[in-house]
């Protein structure tokens, strides 16, 4: 999460929403200055480099190179904010997306923001209002289709 909020400080790309499972991570990033490759790269090497160091490891630690697909319509960007925060829902790890604090549903879904700050959660957020409010209940409803 640190480096995640970190490399997002740089400003070279913006995370729409995340969700780190046990074995794999999803993360739905807008490109800005940064490509997606080599943000990941960014973000991959920085993480490998913390995690050898806290555990005195010297090895790779990922075993595949991370996979993306371009998203090009605001259907299919919503479609995956949704899959996201659901993941955990799906794989019977919490009944509802708010119980899973290692994502960022609940930074959607609380008025104030609290929580981690790493998503730019107005981009998406006023795709269903200009209304915080009214964006945020929507957003609830929304994600709650198609569980």
């Amino acid at each position: 999460m640190d480096i995640l909020q970190e490399k997002g400080r740089e400003k070279e790309y913006s995370i729409l929403a995340y969700c780190l499972m046990d074995n794999h991570v999803h993360l739905l990033i807008k490109e800005g200055t940064d490509q997606i490759d080599r943000a990941m790269k960014r973000i991959g090497v920085s993480y490998v480099y913390y995690f050898n160091k806290l555990y005195e490891r010297i090895c790779y630690l990922f075993q595949d190179r991370f996979r993306s697909e371009p998203i090009n319509d605001e259907r299919y960007l919503m479609a995956a904010v949704r899959y996201i925060h659901n993941n955990p829902v799906k794989v019977k790890m919490v009944k509802e997306p708010v119980g899973y604090r290692w994502s960022s549903y609940n930074e959607y879904v609380n008025k104030e923001n609290i929580g981690a700050g790493l998503t730019s959660r107005e981009f998406i957020l006023k795709m269903f209002s200009k209304n915080l409010e009214e964006a945020i209940k929507q957003f609830v409803i929304f994600s709650g289709e198609s569980r």
